[in-house]
């Protein structure tokens, strides 16, 4: 690495291991559908449906390792698509169903404190430390080719 690079700050480095993390589930339940479950319902009734089956599989593994050579090759535009990531990850998790049911009102308000307080707090911060912080500033203000 050249020296005139600034290093790759640490929210960085979650961000690559959670674009890995991604696409290898994705992997793995595209590897699942076709290998593990025989009784997987994909009726293709026409080529349309193939078609569009094709694209579905391939864009949820392809658009995380797009992000991931962006953000890797401090791209611009893996900054700002990084940002838009890391946001549409915290509303999926706030706004997104919970399954739990609890027992107890210290359970229940203990859930809604990580919910709405701790995780936003948690998810701004990591976004803050990846797009707008110093060391991400340098970071992608010089890409590499």
């Amino acid at each position: 690495m050249p020296n005139h690079l600034a290093p790759r700050p640490i929210s960085v480095w979650l961000f690559c291991l959670f674009l890995l993390a991604a696409t290898t589930l994705f992997l793995a339940g595209i590897a699942e559908l076709f290998l593990g479950n025989p009784t997987a319902n994909l009726r293709i009734d026409s080529i349309i449906k193939l078609f569009e089956l094709i694209f579905w599989l391939l864009i949820f593994p392809l658009t995380p390792l797009a992000l991931l050579f962006g953000v890797y090759k401090r791209k611009k535009w893996g900054r700002w698509f990084g940002l838009v990531a890391i946001t549409a990850f915290a509303v999926w998790l706030i706004l997104g169903t919970k399954g739990a049911t609890y027992s107890t009102d210290a359970g229940r308000v203990g859930s809604y404190a990580a919910r709405y307080i701790f995780l936003p707090l948690l998810l701004a911060w990591w976004g803050y430390s990846f797009g707008f912080s110093n060391r991400a500033l340098q970071y992608f203000s010089n890409p590499t080719k």
